[in-house]
């Protein structure tokens, strides 16, 4: 992208984020992009809530790629992830700590609670 000046000190964009729908695209971006050359940081994490590869691209750019989870968990909450598993895998190992994680509560169940708090009904 142009307009960037060249001279900047330091890159004004924190951080581009990309919603993937499943842990299986996840992780085909992680294929995708591991050995590129200029592509650094790269750290895959679990929140919980959202299964996340960041990186830098070979500008600099700090990416994110995610995907929902199905559940709920309170957050911060920063995980290692194997990309290199199975996604089954992934999947139970993230639903098993889950379970275990202050506030753990289907995402639906999280979602129709914030709704109810803002008084939203549900078409």
């Amino acid at each position: 992208v142009s307009g960037r000046p060249k001279d900047l000190a330091f890159n004004h964009i924190n951080q581009i984020s990309f919603r993937v729908a499943a842990v299986e695209d996840l992780q085909a971006i992680w294929r995708r992009v591991k050995d590129e050359p200029g592509v650094t940081d790269m750290r895959p994490m679990d929140h919980g809530n959202a299964w996340s590869l960041y990186f830098r691209d070979p500008e600099g750019n700090r990416l994110e790629v995610f995907c929902d989870t199905q559940w709920y968990i309170e957050q911060p909450c920063l995980e290692d992830l194997d990309l290199s598993q199975p996604a089954d895998q992934i999947r139970a190992k993230s639903d098993a700590f889950c379970r275990t994680a202050p506030g753990f509560r289907p995402i639906a169940e999280y979602q129709a609670e914030i709704a109810a708090k803002m008084g939203l009904k549900k078409s």
